[in-house]
């Protein structure tokens, strides 16, 4: 597995084939068995710009993530005792608002809350849809006219970054999305008691 290294306009990762063309496909399609409704994206009264997805996961699929996602925090140097990988996938509200505005996810600030020290997003799809203007997009504050660059939806992708107070990052839809969004998230965090 190859891991690049950028730095602009701070520092992350990208894996180009954290999951292979099948594996990307094979957990889309798992994602798509899922009912969804405009319910589903809706929290305390409040439309969010993503929902979980619950899917089962072969095993061996399953596997596989767990050994990537170990070989990154040994890449990163970043294993710590009592920590450990979370990961699901999530199904982004197709339409141009609620939109995920630059937010850095802080792990300093957000730790006490669970929120894990390093995060990882694997870009989910079959290859058979244009997903211009759908990857992550970089700020340098928490401004939209921050924008710096984006990272590609390219299915099978992952971007990869050590948040703290410098890594904003959004989305910015062009316009509502015509087909579904899937991506899997993980997060390197503490285990808690209880």
């Amino acid at each position: 597995m190859k891991i690049v290294k950028y730095t602009d306009p701070w520092t992350y990762y990208c894996v180009e084939e954290f999951l292979d063309t099948e594996q990307a496909c094979e957990l889309f399609k798992l994602c798509q068995e899922t009912e969804f409704s405009e319910d589903t994206f809706i929290l305390n009264g409040d439309i969010q710009n993503s929902a979980p997805v619950h899917t089962i996961m072969p095993n061996e699929l399953h596997q596989s993530i767990n050994e990537k996602l170990d070989y990154v925090v040994a890449y990163l140097g970043m294993e710590t005792e009592n920590f450990h990988w979370g990961f699901s996938t999530s199904k982004t509200y197709p339409k141009l608002d609620p939109q995920l505005m630059p937010h850095n996810d802080d792990f300093a600030e957000l730790k006490q809350y669970g929120a894990g020290k390093i995060k990882i997003l694997v870009y989910l799809g079959c290859n058979d849809t244009s997903y211009k203007n759908w990857g992550t997009r970089l700020y340098t504050t928490n401004h939209l006219d921050s924008y710096v660059k984006e990272v590609e939806f390219v299915p099978g992708r992952a971007f990869i970054f050590v948040p703290t107070a410098e890594t904003y990052h959004g989305t910015d839809f062009k316009k509502e999305l015509f087909a579904n969004r899937f991506v899997l998230g993980a997060e390197y965090m503490e285990n808690r008691n209880g």
